[in-house]
């Protein structure tokens, strides 16, 4: 008879808790692509991949902050959280890209845990599975992920949903001392993954709190989370010995027009000033249609005079989520600029569009209303409907562009404040079609490490992996100097970087004005030895220039503006 009522009870729970599996289950569509076997090309391009690498190979330092082809910036940039969670993966015997990966899909199952937890006890299962999923598949997170690839940003997201549900869920367990903890701990999880956008993050709650209908119950949790979150921003400055960088991308000069925000546009192009940008910014079909839908059903009610359907701990005031909703809005738009410049809050964001991913979550509460508002469409049958069309008006973004790219630990050298990274260098040297055994005109090709030293007469060829981490304002030219054992100049060329070089049509040129920052673009620069050039052995000279100017480019971290690459390095293999 016991056995028989543990069962009972045990089917019980896991009924209740059907609605969290379900929550869970439905992110699999939006991580589903990071289990793809190799990495994916975004915006940040290796830069994580590559400070990981590096500190990975260095002891463990609290003052460690990011360093490896990047200014980091303490309060803009990515948090210090998502290299935590990496490292210690890398530390269990995770590779540094599934380490990567995995902090990707773990903020994306903690956000969606996070808005069911929030949202539970003021909408009920249903309702809260249904902001949950809307949440998880905004438009903006997923090019935060597979467009932009920051991580720091993607996490932060991923938290806040649980640290709103820790400071404001409005249920009768949260008001001990044991949640008052939990929000400070929460918020300095938060503060720790994207220091400016979890100050923002604050604000919103700090909105919430001040709309809310238990703020007397609601105080020391929020108090709590005020000081978790500055405590974490304050150990970022620490850590990075309160050193600060300039805005990089002009902060004022990437408002959107109001058209981007419904604009079904998809793209893996670069944010660029103006209403011609290349990255969806959309707010996306499903939010706003199911908060216009949710807006349309609290308007019929107030016209009936109904009071609504309140449930067990209800906590929320219509009202909170669609104001916050739209002044989040109404702050990536131009008209705003002037409140930007006056409070200063500008120096917490690289972009002023990064609120679209906070005011993304409130419609995702106000669109999870709907099946609070309308309990009859609670059927089965009808959630359903509600989560198919969620799941469909998001699906086709879920493309990333992948890459079987070998990641190096160190990239060779960088132009341009880390905008420009030489990833690979690969030489090798064409030979005749009879001595490479081919039954064609076409001449042959042997890597330079079995081909040998190189010898006058010979062509080289130098295979070039290039990234971009920026924008890229002009074309630039590459010169590659052959320098005999005196130093003295044997044989150059100088093509525009990108030249015959473009990843999507082959043969077609792809100069640097046109690169996207984070694509992987592959040169072909051949030099020929004259046949009276010295003996080897030979070194090639190489950077880049302006040609209008004619001014080079400095290496980054170098007093030089060329790179010299002993090609004894490759020949000795």
């Amino acid at each position: 008879m016991r056995g028989k009522t543990a069962i009972v009870a045990l089917a019980k729970q896991i009924a209740r808790a059907r609605y969290v599996w379900l929550v869970a289950a439905l992110t699999v569509f939006v991580w589903a692509p990071l289990t793809y076997p190799s990495y994916f090309q975004v915006h940040s391009g290796f830069v994580p991949l590559l400070n990981l690498l590096h500190w990975g190979s260095t002891p463990l330092d609290l003052h460690w902050t990011p360093s490896v082809a990047t200014h980091h910036d303490p309060m803009r940039d990515d948090g210090l959280l998502a290299y935590y969670i990496a490292r210690l993966l890398v530390t269990l015997g995770v590779s540094p890209i599934c380490s990567v990966k995995a902090v990707f899909g773990i903020a994306w199952v903690l956000g969606a845990l996070g808005m069911y937890g929030w949202l539970h006890p003021a909408f009920g299962a249903p309702g809260a599975c249904l902001a949950a999923l809307v949440y998880s598949y905004l438009p903006y997170r997923i090019a935060a992920v597979y467009v932009r690839g920051a991580w720091g940003e993607a996490l932060c997201l991923g938290l806040i949903p649980l640290g709103m549900a820790v400071a404001s869920a409005a249920h009768p367990l949260t008001s001990g001392k044991r949640f008052v903890l939990l929000s400070g701990l929460a918020w300095w999880f938060i503060g720790l993954s994207q220091p400016g956008l979890a100050v923002w993050a604050f604000l919103c709650l700090l909105g919430w709190w001040a709309l809310s209908r238990d703020r007397l119950r609601q105080r020391w949790r929020l108090l709590a989370a005020g000081g978790g979150c500055s405590a974490a921003v304050m150990y970022v400055f620490w850590a990075a010995d309160w050193h600060r960088v300039a805005d990089r991308v002009g902060f004022f000069e990437h408002f959107l027009y109001p058209a981007q925000l419904v604009s079904p546009h998809w793209g893996f192009g670069p944010s660029r000033p103006g209403w011609n940008d290349g990255l969806s910014l959309g707010l996306g079909i499903a939010p706003v249609a199911l908060t216009s839908l949710t807006l349309l059903l609290l308007i019929h009610r107030n016209g009936k005079g109904r009071r609504g359907n309140p449930s067990p701990g209800e906590g929320i005031a219509w009202k909170a989520p669609f104001l916050i909703a739209i002044a989040l809005t109404l702050l990536t738009l131009p008209l705003s600029a002037p409140f930007w410049r006056l409070s200063a809050l500008w120096q917490l964001l690289t972009y002023p569009w990064q609120l679209i991913g906070l005011a993304g979550m409130f419609l995702s509460v106000a669109a999870g209303g709907v099946l609070h508002l309308r309990p009859r469409w609670g059927t089965a049958a009808m959630q359903a409907v509600l989560i198919g069309f969620v799941l469909l008006a998001s699906y086709s973004y879920l493309q990333p562009r992948y890459t079987q790219y070998e990641v190096p630990p160190m990239p060779r050298a960088s132009w341009g404040e880390y905008r420009i990274l030489l990833l690979d260098v690969r030489p090798e040297v064409e030979i005749p079609p009879i001595a490479a055994g081919l039954p064609v005109s076409t001449p042959g090709r042997l890597p330079l490490s079995e081909y040998g030293s190189l010898r006058p007469g010979d062509t080289l060829h130098l295979i070039l992996t290039w990234q971009a981490t920026q924008i890229v304002e002009r074309d630039l030219k590459l010169f590659a100097h052959l320098l005999d054992t005196s130093g003295n100049l044997a044989a150059q060329t100088d093509p525009f970087l990108g030249a015959a070089s473009d990843p999507d049509a082959p043969g077609q040129d792809y100069l640097t004005s046109q690169w996207e920052p984070g694509r992987l673009v592959v040169t072909d620069v051949d030099i020929h030895v004259p046949i009276d050039a010295p003996p080897a052995p030979y070194r090639i000279a190489l950077g880049l220039y302006e040609e209008e100017t004619m001014q080079r480019w400095p290496v980054d971290d170098s007093e030089d503006n060329q790179i010299i690459l002993d090609l004894a390095e490759w020949g000795a293999r």
